[in-house]
Formats: structure tokens, sequence, C-alpha cells
């Protein structure tokens, strides 16, 4: 139970590492950059995360406790070489850098930082690359080297606009505020640091909404506007207070105690550069020390006690010099030659002013002004103009690696949307093949069965017609004979008298009556089975037979026409049309009522085309849709199977109009 909560609270903690991993630190006036990854909650303590570990450590003690920052340094530094872990030197000496500049030591500072950028481009983050150098520009600006300063800045801002870190272009814009405002170009350093506080308060980073603060308060202070600089002045107090940015106060509460002495509110000036000393020594920091030092000699001379103010401006001396700073040590130069003009020793204060021109003529020449203005005029015409990309080629390899890569993966890209492209095409082709074969065959297939359909549907027409003429000769040949015998035998009894009082001469008589109705009506079934004009003359001529014997009766009057030459059609089509004539015939004699029948044949183009109309009671077709009678339902499968149609047009009360049509 204790171990696993032991477990949760050691997550959390690595939880809230991982939160505050994702805010590189600033410091004070200036921004450096490190962005170190936490351990992941979870995972067993190890090479890499000891590391992590011990860069986190390092880091958060950088401005509160830099000897105690540097220990966690190096040994994070042993601990990365030890293991391989790449990614964790370049962290380690990132961070060591920072250390070493925090407490004035700049060349070991600038050791570590090019270590870093040699790893980092190594391994080909961009976002490492550019951390390190903004780094190293800031150190170069510590020491007066304004023009190397600012061209790895710009170098740095380049690499961050590439990877939208707002961040980065926040510190690099803070820190070439910086160097603008010790050029006195205020202008410059005011839209510097406006657009660098409008990154870091859309960010929410305090620590660098600290250090621009600072900064706005100097550059104010120095345009003599003493209440915008107060203002700026104490929101950065607040802000570092709440950051426990020690580092940064120190300088915060130098330049409100230089800003209290110019409003000659000296008491003030005096705690507030007390407490600025004070931090100094806690953090061990020589640079700012110098400066502070400076500032209490200043203030010494200015209240009437030249003599005291002598040691604290020598002490800064010593200071300037162990930094290796040009800007303070040309500083002290200068408040030297007004402490020796105050005393009337214009020798001493002509050494020391001569000495404080030949460090500021070589910290600032006009040479060496116009190339920084170069540098960011070449900077901010690099996204609009072709012709700078071949300068940006020159004076950084890496962005031309990058744009190789860019390039590369362009045409990686588009190979892959070409191959994508002509894999589609690949596919839809085939698809579209595939499906067209497909349809082939199924039509192929459709024909094949049709026409199998037909042949099979040809035979089986074929085998009734043939049956019919069967059955119809063997009716007419065999019961024919024998009904014709029973006539004979019959007759010869009624001829020679030899009937019986038992068999009356009425009863033979009846006997031949009926042996002639059924002798009648087995030639019409034998005729209709098998009719005998049809084979032997064609359809018209059997049309016209039906006509004959209906007209014998006295109930129809009948018109038959035709209209073309009507050709001998194939037998089956012939035999097919009158077994329909035949069943409309046989429907309007026994459903119609009707007394008078049309025929008309016609014959055109190929096709054979056949109207019988009566004027018999008529039927609604509506109804024969979805009710059809056998006979009708015999009609549409005859006609049907060889190709034809059948329209029926029928009124109730209006007679019927049925059309045939058949090619032939």
């Amino acid at each position: 139970m204790n171990c696993s909560r032991y477990t949760k609270i050691i997550q959390v903690l690595l939880v809230v590492m991982l939160v505050m991993s994702l805010t590189p630190v600033i410091a004070g006036t200036d921004s450096y950059i490190f962005d170190p990854e936490s351990i992941k909650p979870g995972e067993k303590a190890g090479g890499k995360e000891r590391v992590d570990l011990l860069c986190r450590l390092c880091w958060d003690q950088t401005y509160a406790y830099p000897t105690i920052a540097l220990r966690y340094g190096m040994e994070a530094i042993g601990e990365a070489s030890r293991t391989g872990y790449l990614q964790g030197s370049i962290k380690a000496h990132n961070l060591t850098g920072i250390v070493y500049d925090v407490m004035s030591v700049f060349d070991s500072a600038l050791y570590h930082y090019h270590y870093a950028l040699e790893l980092s481009q190594i391994k080909g983050d961009t976002a490492l690359i550019a951390s390190n150098l903004s780094n190293i520009g800031l150190t170069h600006w510590h020491t007066g080297n304004f023009k190397e300063a600012l061209s790895f800045l710009f170098r740095a801002l380049n690499y961050f606009e590439i990877k939208n870190s707002q961040y980065g272009q926040a510190a690099c814009l803070n820190n070439i505020g910086l160097i603008y405002l010790d050029l006195n170009n205020t202008d410059r350093a005011l839209t510097s640091f406006e657009e660098s506080l409008k990154l870091y308060t859309a960010i929410k980073n305090s620590l660098g909404m600290g250090a621009v603060t600072t900064n706005l308060g100097r550059l104010w202070s120095g345009k003599e506007n003493e209440k915008k600089a107060l203002d700026y002045l104490l929101m950065s107090e607040k802000l570092k207070i709440s950051c426990q940015d020690n580092y940064g106060l120190a300088i915060t509460y130098r330049y409100l105690g230089q800003l209290m002495a110019r409003l000659k509110k000296h008491t003030s000036a005096s705690r507030y550069l007390t407490q600025s000393l004070a931090i100094t020594d806690k953090i061990n920091d020589p640079n700012e020390k110098g400066w502070t030092l400076l500032e209490i000699a200043k203030l010494k001379l200015d209240t009437g006690n030249p003599k005291t103010a002598y040691q604290p401006a020598q002490e800064a001396l010593r200071l300037a010099k162990e930094v290796k700073s040009l800007k303070l040590e040309s500083e002290v130069y200068s408040f030297l030659s007004k402490y020796y003009n105050a005393l009337d020793d214009t020798g001493r204060s002509y050494q020391y002013y001569r000495s404080y021109k030949e460090l500021e003529d070589e910290i600032l020449n006009v040479n060496r002004i116009n190339q920084l203005i170069d540098l960011e005029l070449q900077h901010l015409s690099k996204k609009k103009t072709s012709e700078i990309a071949s300068l940006n080629r020159e004076k950084n390899d890496q962005f031309v690696l990058i744009e190789e890569q860019q390039q590369l993966l362009s045409q990686r890209n588009l190979m892959l949307v070409l191959a994508a492209v002509l894999l589609v095409i690949t596919i839809l082709s085939a698809i579209f093949v595939f499906r067209e074969i497909r349809q082939r065959q199924l039509r192929l297939t459709q024909l094949q069965m049709q026409e199998l359909r037909e042949k099979q549907l040809r035979e089986i027409l074929e085998a009734e017609i043939g049956e019919r003429k069967r059955i119809g000769e063997e009716l007419h040949d065999s019961l024919g004979q024998s009904l014709s015998l029973i006539k004979l035998n019959i007759s010869t009894l009624r001829d020679k008298s030899v009937t019986t009082h038992d068999v009356p001469q009425s009863w033979l008589d009846n006997l031949i009556t009926l042996v002639d109705g059924a002798f009648s009506e087995l030639r019409t079934i034998s005729h209709n089975m098998a009719p005998i004009m049809l084979r032997e003359k064609g359809l018209l001529a059997a049309i016209q037979d039906l006509i004959d014997r209906l007209n014998e009766s006295t109930k129809y009057t009948i018109h038959f026409e035709t209209i073309g030459t009507v050709p001998h059609a194939d037998t089956l089509v012939e035999n097919t049309l009158y077994r329909v004539i035949q069943e409309l015939l046989n429907n309007i004699m026994h459903h119609s009522g009707a007394t008078e029948i049309c025929f008309q044949v016609i014959s055109d183009e190929g096709e054979l085309t056949i109207m019988i109309e009566d004027n018999g009671c008529g039927f609604d077709p509506g109804q024969l849709q979805t009710n059809k009678g056998i006979g009708i339902k015999n009609i549409h499968k005859r006609l049907s199977n060889l190709g034809g149609t059948v329209h029926i047009d029928s009124v109730p009360n209006r007679g019927t109009t049925v059309t045939l049509t058949i090619p032939v």
C-alpha cells in the first residue's frame, strides 16, 4: 500500500517536471534558450533518465544557485558521454554553457555552446541548433562583440521562424533589442522589445515578460521618460519575484537604483543598489556585481562623496577584466575619467578618457555598425527575394541542407503522387477492361442462351406440330374408317329391310344421322390439328379456308383483305400464326357476341402484321393484365417465343381489335 502511494507521488512529480520542461528559461535582461525533455512517468531510472533528471535539476538551480547548477551540469555531461546519449549530451553542454554565462565565465560558456552546436548539427535537430546559436550570440553580446552577437542571433531567428517557434523568436528579438539599445538605436530596440513582449504574452511566459519589461524600463529611462521607465521596472520586479529569478532581479534592482539616482532619490537608489549587490554575491555573478558596483560609485560621486566612490569603481574594473567584459571595462574608464576630473586631476582624467575612447572605438566603430545594420537588412530581405537565398547558402550551410532536404522531400512526394496516380489509373483501367470482358462474356452468354432457348422452343413447336399432324392423320385414317364401316353396316340393314319389330326404322335413321355427325366432327378435329390447306398452300389459303367455314354459318359477316405481297413464311411461323388466329376466332365466337369480323394481313419490309377486328361487346384490357385467361396467355407466349408481339385494343361495348406482328 505504501509502495503504491510512493509510486503515485513519484509519477506526479515527474508530470510536474514534464510541464516545467515545456517552458524554456529566460535570464533577466537577456534571454537564454534551453528546452530539455523530462523523464516520462512510469519509466525506470537508467542512463538516459538520469541525464534528463540531472539536466532538470541543473536548470532549476541555474539562476538561484549557479554553483550548485554547475555541479549538476558537469555530472550530466559525464553520464551522457558514458551512456552514448547524444540528445542528453547536447542538453547538458547547452545547460552548462548557460550556467557559465550567468556566472560571467564567458570563455567556458562559449566552449560548451559550440560543442553543443556541433552535436546538434550532427543530430540534425533544427530546434537545438537554433537554441545554441541564440545562446552563443547572447554571450558575444556580454563580451561586447556586437557583430558576432547579431550574426548568431539572426541565424537563430531564421531557424525559429522556419520552426514557427514563438518562444524562440521572442527570445531572439529581446536579445537583438539589447544590442540595438547598446548601439543607441532606440527605435529599432523598441520595435524588437515590443514584438518580443507580444510573443511572450501570447504564450504566457512570465520569465520572458520579466526580461523584456526590464529592458523596456531601461530604454524609456534612456529617453528620459521616467514614468514609463518606472512602470516597466516595477512590473518586471513583480514578475521576477514570482518566478524566483534572482539573476534577473539583480539587474532590475540595478536599473531601479540608476533611475532613482537620476530622480535625485538617493536613499531609494542606495537601497535598490544594495539589494542588487546582495543578490549578485548570493548567486556569484561577477559580471552583474561589477555593473552594480559601478552604479554605486556613480551614486557616491553624485552625492558629494568622491573619495568613497573610488574603491567600488576599482573593484568593478577588476571584475570587468576578470570576466573579459569590454562593455563594463569601457564604462568604468568613462567613470574614472569623470571621477578624476571632479578631483581636478586632469592628467589622470585624460588618461582614463583615452582608455575609454580606445575601448569604445574598438567596440563600436563605424564599419562594425554598418555591418550590424547590413545583417538585419539581409535577414529582412531573405524572405522576399530569391537573390538573398544564394547569400544565405554562402553564410549558412545548414539552411542549404534544409532546402536540399525539402527539395528531396518534394521530389519524393511528387514521385509518390505520380506513382499513386499511375497505380490508380492502372487499377481503373484493369477494372474497366475486366468489366468490359465480363459484359462481353455476359452478352455472349445471353446471346447463346437466347439462341439455345429459341432452338429449344422451335424444336418443341415443331414436335407439337408433328404430333398434331400424326394424331390428326391417325384420327382420320383409323377412327374415320371405323365410322365409315359402322355407317355402311347400318345403311345395309336399313336398305334390306331386315329390321324386326324390336328395331324400328326410325332408330336406324337416327343412328345414321349420329354417325354422320361424328364423322363430320372427326373431320373438323382432324383438320384443325393438321390443316391440309396450311401445309399445302400456305397461311393465306388456310386463313381463307377458316373464313369459308365460318361463312357456312349465317351468324357472321366476314371481311378479308391483304396489303402487300405476303411471302411464304417459315413453317413454324405459319403454324404459330394459324393457331393464334384459331384461338382469337374461338374467343370471338364464344365471348364477344359479334356479328361482323374484319381480317387484314399486311406485309411490309420483313414484317407481317395481322389485324382482327370485331363489333362485339369488348372488354377492359387493364383487367386482362391482372387476370389473363389461358388462351390469351398462350397467344402472348407463342408470339414472344418467335420475336413477335400482340397488341389488344378494346373498350367495353365498342368491340375489340387485336394486332399481331411477327418478323418473317
